[in-house]
């Protein structure tokens, strides 16, 4: 199950101001007997995060607290069979948090004054992301997917899971056949309906209740900006697509019964139709970088310096390739040799000051001027 990642945590993280803030990215398994080599991995990371909390002057004791959250997530069976591509974990004097991500990544411990983001920017908003909405009477399913992959979103209570369920809460009243209505299991409503249903409703009002809720509920969770593509049988998602206030709507729709597709059949037949549609976005960037010479750059520390005033619109970053260093407020741009207690990854800070202030984030292995990072300027200084 994914963790979706909001703008808002990010921003959270990048508020926090008493470090030192750890971060470990790893690789994870989402089935198998591999799951078992998740906490092993994670145990093997935190004693790599504590000899570099021991060499910024931190004590064992002031060590292990701060990071007993991850250490009782090592201990957490349950927890590691529920894997996506990549798990990101943090922890800080005020607190710990971990995703679990649709996106391969690397492993990797930094322990600075700030947290490594380029995972969760790509996760939060990657080039290559889009959303799926899944639609049946009986079911919704959101999923939030990537060009590798797709993994579902647990559904929060603005959605109704279910057409039962959306009228259910709309109007008891009317439900004088229903009865034994629970929450079981996450929380959700059943409901067990019995001789004609829902009684003095057309099926088509009814749906249309139900279709908008679950769209209210859409437009809390997704990004407008990015694509949403819809499966299920035409009766309900052309009524969706007239309900509907999302403005990037996929036109093409995934036809069939959702309730028997998985999240992998499901995946295929999606990025078929929203890859052009996301390269659309992409080449676009990428021909603004080659048409306008004066405002492309590629030098780590130009790249970084525009970053930090606010001056870029769109920047490339490959994840695997880290360059570490020093950079304000910590001291001047440095490029130092290899990680370390207190160094950053100058090239994720890049990315996420040009998050913070609004640009583009481009994770891509594909940088323009295959450096390990490229961009392009709002305006020239």
């Amino acid at each position: 199950m994914l963790d979706p990642v909001e703008p808002a945590d990010i921003a959270a993280f990048l508020e926090v101001a008493d470090g030192p803030c750890v971060s470990v990215v790893m690789p994870a398994e989402r089935s198998g007997r591999e799951t078992r080599q998740g906490p092993i991995r994670l145990r093997n990371l935190l004693r790599e995060a504590g000899a570099m909390l021991g060499d910024l002057g931190l004590r064992s004791p002031d060590t292990e607290t701060l990071l007993s959250g991850l250490t009782g997530l090592a201990e957490d069976a349950t927890f590691w069979q529920h894997q996506e591509e990549s798990l990101a974990a943090y922890a800080w004097p005020g607190g710990t948090r971990w995703f679990r991500l649709g996106t391969p990544a690397d492993q990797l411990v930094v322990v600075a004054d700030g947290f490594h983001l380029t995972p969760l920017i790509h996760e939060a908003s990657g080039p290559d992301r889009f959303d799926l909405l899944a639609l049946s009477q009986n079911r919704v399913r959101l999923l939030r997917g990537r060009r590798h992959g797709i993994g579902e979103v647990a559904i929060p209570d603005p959605i109704p899971e279910s057409l039962a369920e959306a009228l259910w809460f709309e109007d008891r009243e009317k439900q004088l056949q229903h009865h034994g209505a629970d929450r079981v299991g996450t929380g959700r409503v059943t409901a067990t309906f019995h001789g004609q249903g829902v009684p003095d409703e057309n099926e088509e009002a009814r749906l249309s209740r139900f279709l908008r809720k679950v769209d209210e509920g859409v437009m809390q969770l997704v990004d407008r900006a990015e694509p949403l593509v819809l499966a299920g049988v035409p009766e309900l998602t052309s009524l969706y697509r007239e309900i509907s206030h999302h403005p990037t709507l996929v036109s093409e729709t995934i036809r069939g019964n959702a309730d028997d597709a998985t999240p992998d059949d499901l995946h295929s037949r999606a990025w078929e139709l929203v890859a052009p549609v996301l390269q659309e976005q992409a080449d676009a960037d990428r021909s603004g970088f080659a048409e306008t010479p004066d405002l492309a750059m590629t030098g780590l520390d130009e790249i970084l310096t525009a970053a930090l005033a606010g001056r870029i619109e769109v920047i490339w970053v490959d994840p695997e390739a880290h360059v570490w260093g020093t950079a304000p407020p910590a001291g001047e741009i440095a490029v130092l040799d290899g990680a370390g207690a207190g160094r950053r990854d100058l090239t994720d800070l890049a990315a996420a000051e040009v998050w913070r202030r609004s640009g583009r984030v481009h994770v891509t292995d594909e940088v323009p001027g295959g450096g390990p990072v490229a961009a392009l300027a709002r305006y020239l200084p």
